[in-house]
């Protein structure tokens, strides 16, 4: 299960994620919609690990991953898919 509890994240000031909560359960299949500039890429690097967030946390199987490191880092990377729009590397 993947649980976002109360997610906030900011660049130079600028809000981005504002207390975004959810829960995925296994198996469920959910769809992350929204314009340009809505933090659709900044919320999927918070659930691949990639970003800290300013609060709040992100659970994989009860876990959180904010507090990962290292090998376990990356073995919980390992379970998750992540393709970059463009090619980003």
């Amino acid at each position: 299960m993947i649980e976002v509890e109360a997610l906030y994240k900011s660049f130079d000031g600028v809000q981005v994620l504002k207390g975004v909560s959810f829960k995925v359960a296994q198996g469920e299949v959910t769809a992350l919609i929204g314009r340009s500039g809505d933090g659709k890429s900044v919320l999927l690097k918070h659930l691949a690990g990639l970003l800290n967030p300013d609060r709040g946390r992100v659970l994989l199987d009860r876990q959180d991953i904010g507090s990962l490191r290292g090998r376990a880092l990356q073995q919980m990377r390992a379970r998750l898919g992540f393709l970059f729009q463009g090619g980003a590397l």
